[in-house]
Order: structure tokens, then sequence, then C-alpha cells
């Protein structure tokens, strides 16, 4: 790529992605000012993720997709929002935040910073290692790009396209691929693929640990357990060394969860909706999505009728979700129907004995694509396959996680039922009853144990059952703040989860490496808690960065970009 290529493409990014920033930082602002902390960040990258997939989707629908007319697509929603911020009401109130509850042991901060920066310095270490080498996961170079090509070709995503024999990859949802899309679409170019899912991966254990404060938990525990969620295999692997739009999917749901829980005690409208876009980001990412939507709907409809909520008002906000769960990730399923006559091809849809959708037979489902539900009952097969690959995939980690959700389940259900539980226990309750379901739903998601009748392999899709492990990472961080003196055990098993995760098959990337990285994590940690405390810190200027700072940030930004490019063509794919 010449000099003048890439400047372009630079051109390109900073405006589309600028103009959806500025788009997500106008409504923030205007519409959202009671939001505050690790929900604000959370709220800003929700807004921002679906400025950047409309501003993508809409040029690619009307068929004329290109750097121009994303970037126009962009500006309009920029104008929109200015617009709509100029002639809106005034800002509302803030209302009161949660209460917290203060950690028992002083040992948990200094727990939770030795596992922040295990993490950080695990991926530190592993992008490293893998220097600039490009992606090489099946469904990446089967699937993702080798679509977004065509689309680019094409300037439209209104064709039947599937390159790898027997599968539908078409047809699926692909809000996540329209993010991968914007990636490569400024400089013709997939050299920055492999660094798409890092922000939504920090985004999803931003909102498990925004989740947590909401249930009155600590900073540290609530950061311990966001950490340890994030870090299992199943979530880890898929965001950095296969980097699949799962972590999309998975950063959405955790933040539409948080702003419905977040519903619950505000009230505001502002919460209800930035719930509906992360329920719309995931609907329209992978088709798991859907089916997981339902489910958290679903159990928040029969939560606020059993909280005595009017049915009139779970109606009218019902609606709400819905319509914009189907406005950001409904697209697709028209797309499906006008293309291939079925909204949710390939599959056979059948009522009271009736096809309303039909499909050609599904062959290697049929072969294949079976569930972990389907060997319930055959002892051999989970014990010699089936425990081994979910070992690997979500190690102690997802054991406690799940373990956490049973636990508060047993011990508080009956008090809630009988409306005798604090707010923060009712939710807690709610949180690992959507995490149990969502485990039943993964015990029956199709694919789940790929493979030959006997031999399914757990691991390439081990990803389906994330989403019970987000919904139980708060949980568990509540827990510990419950047990007195035993939370603080609770929280060494996390760090111990942290490490067990990290140093799997497929994750190790060199014990002296990410050691020596995590110890430089935990030096700017410390480094960054003292400077808040130094005299000297009031004598530092308070203004903001200027326009000149942010400029020299993104020229810097853009220097050390070419040089990765210019090395990424040199190795790629060697």
């Amino acid at each position: 790529m010449s000099p003048s290529e890439y400047a372009a493409g630079c051109f390109f990014a900073l405006l589309t992605g600028g103009a959806a920033l500025a788009t997500a930082v106008l409504i923030a602002r205007r519409s959202m000012p009671a939001i505050r902390g690790s929900a604000r960040v959370v709220a800003l990258g929700l807004l921002f993720t679906a400025a950047f997939v409309v501003a993508h989707l809409v040029p690619a629908a009307l068929a004329v997709l290109s750097r121009w007319t994303v970037a126009a697509a962009a500006l309009a929603e920029v104008t929109i929002a200015w617009w709509a911020v100029r002639h809106g009401p005034a800002k509302a109130r803030a209302p009161s935040a949660a209460p917290e509850r203060r950690s028992g042991s002083r040992l948990s901060g200094a727990i939770a910073a030795i596992g922040v920066s295990l993490l950080g310095g695990w991926i530190v270490a592993a992008t490293h290692s893998r220097g600039v080498t490009a992606i090489n996961s099946i469904d990446l170079l089967t699937f993702n790009l080798p679509l977004l090509g065509r689309w680019m070709q094409d300037h439209s995503l209104w064709q039947l396209a599937d390159y790898f024999p027997l599968q539908s990859h078409g047809s699926y949802p692909h809000d996540g691929d329209l993010v991968i899309l914007g990636s490569m679409l400024p400089w013709r170019s997939d050299f920055l693929v492999r660094f798409v899912q890092y922000p939504f991966f920090a985004l999803a254990g931003t909102a498990v640990y925004a989740l947590g404060r909401e249930l009155r938990v600590g900073p540290p525990a609530a950061l311990l357990a966001a950490s340890a969620c994030v870090a299992i295999p199943a979530m880890s692997y898929t965001a950095f060394l296969i980097a699949l739009p799962d972590t999309v999917l998975l950063a959405a749901l955790a933040g539409g969860a948080l702003f419905l829980v977040r519903h619950s005690r505000t009230g505001a409208r502002a919460d209800l909706v930035l719930a509906g876009l992360g329920f719309g980001i995931a609907f329209g990412t992978k088709w798991y999505g859907p089916t997981t939507i339902g489910v958290v709907l679903a159990v928040w409809t029969g939560a606020s009728w059993l909280a005595g909520r009017r049915v009139r008002r779970i109606v009218a906000d019902g609606g709400i979700l819905v319509a914009l769960t189907l406005a950001l990730g409904g697209f697709w399923l028209v797309r499906n129907a006008i293309e291939y006559g079925n909204p949710v091809f390939p599959a056979t849809v059948r009522a009271f004995g009736v096809t309303l959708f039909s499909s050609p037979p599904d062959v290697a489902r049929r072969q294949v694509g079976f569930t972990l539900a389907h060997y319930i009952g055959n002892a051999s097969v989970w014990r010699h396959a089936i425990w081994p690959g979910l070992r690997a995939a979500f190690g102690l980690g997802g054991a406690m996680l799940l373990g956490g959700s049973v636990v508060a389940v047993l011990a508080q259900l009956v008090r809630v039922v009988r409306r005798r539980a604090a707010r923060e226990t009712v939710l807690a309750v709610v949180l690992a009853g959507t995490a149990l379901l969502l485990t039943a739903l993964y015990l029956v998601t199709p694919d789940s144990a790929l493979g030959p009748p006997g031999h399914p392999d757990v691991l390439p899709n081990a990803r389906y059952g994330m989403p019970a492990m987000l919904m139980a990472a708060p949980v568990l961080a509540w827990l510990a703040g419950r047990i007195g003196r035993l939370g603080l055990a609770l929280e060494l098993l996390m760090l111990a989860a942290i490490v067990d995760a990290l140093g799997r098959r497929g994750l190790n990337t060199g014990t002296g490496a990410a050691l020596l990285a995590s110890v430089a994590c935990l030096a700017v940690i410390g480094a960054v808690r003292a400077a808040r405390r130094w005299p000297w810190r009031s004598l530092l200027p308070a203004r903001r960065p200027g326009p000149f700072a942010v400029a020299v940030l993104v020229l810097a930004v853009a220097a050390v970009g070419y040089r990765e490019q210019r090395q990424f063509f040199k190795y790629r794919y060697r």
C-alpha cells in the first residue's frame, strides 16, 4: 500500500469513525446526563457501535456501498443527532446512584489489581507473540472475510454468497461483520482485522463490572469478577486469537443487560433505549443472538410482573425493547425473506403441523450439528469428549461462575418470592436465574457438540455458552460480599481462575513474556493510583487536551499504523 493510498484510507476512517463517535457523544451529553462512570463508558460504546453499524448497513442495503457513501451516512447521522439535540427536551435530572457496599477486606484491591494486570499482560504478550501475521481461523477465512470482500466488490449485500460446502453462512445476521467491514473498507485491506475485537472485549468487561456495581458490589470484587469472566478461554480465544465477531455480540448483550438492570432502579427512558440498542446489535450478529435475547426478555417480563409492575407499563416498555431490537438486528431477517424466501434460512419452521417456512435438507447439520443435550445419558461420550472440552473451554472460571449462580438461587429464591429481599438480592437472583436458563439454552443449541455421532468437539462453538457466563459474573461478585471473611477466599479463587484460563492450551503465549508484561501493567496501575494522591497533582493544568494535542495523537497513531500495515503485507499468511 503506497503512502497516498494509506493516507486516503486514514481520511475515510477518521471521517466515518469520528462522525459515529460525535453522534454518540452528542446523544449521551444531551439525553443521558444521569449516566456516569463505567455505565457511561458502556453507553458511549453502544451508541458508537450502533451508529457505526447503521452507517455501513444503509449504503450496503441501498446497493451503493463505498467509502464515500459510508462517510456520507455517518455525517448524516451526526447532523440528525445535532438537530435532535438542539430541538429536543431539556436535560433530565440525574437520579440517585446505587448505594455502594464496601469491600470486607483491604486485600481485595490488591487482588483485583493483580488479576487485571495478569489479564492485561497476557493481552500484550499475545499481541506481541502473534506479531504481524494474519488471523488464520477457519470461520474468518472461509466465511467472514470472503463475504465482506464480495460486498465491497458488488457495493451491495443483496447476493447469495457461500464459500464453504454444505453451509449457509451467507444467511447469517451480519451486524458484527459490518464492524469488521468498517476496518477494511477505508483502505480496502484486512490489515486491521486482527485488532477489531479488542475494544469489544474491553466493553464486555466494563459492562460486567458496571453490572456488579448495580448490585452494590465494591469496585475490587466487581473488577475481579469481570476479569475472571472475560479471561475464560471461550471468550479470550475468540476475541484475540481467532477474531470472530461473537465478541461484538457478547459486549452488546452485556451492555443491554446492564441498562435493563439500571432501568429497574431509575425508570429512565434513556436506560431502556440503551438496553434496546445493545439487544439489537446482539440480535443481529449471530444466530444464537435471537434465542439469547428471547430468553433475556422473557425473564425480564416475568420478573417485572412478579415485582408488581402494571401490565400496561410492561407492554409499553417491552414494545420499546422489541422495536429497537428489530430495528438494529431485524434487517437480516427481511433480507433472508427476500433472497431465500425464508427469514431464518436454512431452518425449517413448522407450527401446529403446518410448514411456515421451508428449506432444503440441512445435510451438514444432520450429520455433525448435534447439541450437547443430544448426548445426555451417554456417559462415555461425556467422560471422554464433552467434559474435557468444557474444561478446556471454560476452566475454573466457568465452573465458579455457574456454581455461584446455583448457590445464589438456592439460598435466596424463597426470600425473593416472598418479597422479603433487598433490591440487589432480587437482581442477583434474577441474573443467576437468567444465567442458568442461558446454560440450558446452550445445551440445546445446534452445533454445540459439533462432530460425527459419538465424537463431539465442544471447543469450536464453546462461545455459545458465554452469554450465561456474562450474566453469572456479577452474581459471583455479589456473593463474595455476602459471605463475610470467606469472600476473600472467593476472590482468591477468582484470581486463580484468571491464572488457570490464561495458561490453557491455545492461550499460553509464553510465561516469561506474559509475566513481564503483567508486572509492567501492575506498575502502571500503582503509579496512576499514587499520582492521584500526590500533592503536586493540583499543580497540573485542569484543561482537557486541545485540538492540537488530539491532532498530534491521531498523527502518531497513523504513523504506527503505516508501519504496521507494511510489516503485515510482508508476512501475511506466511
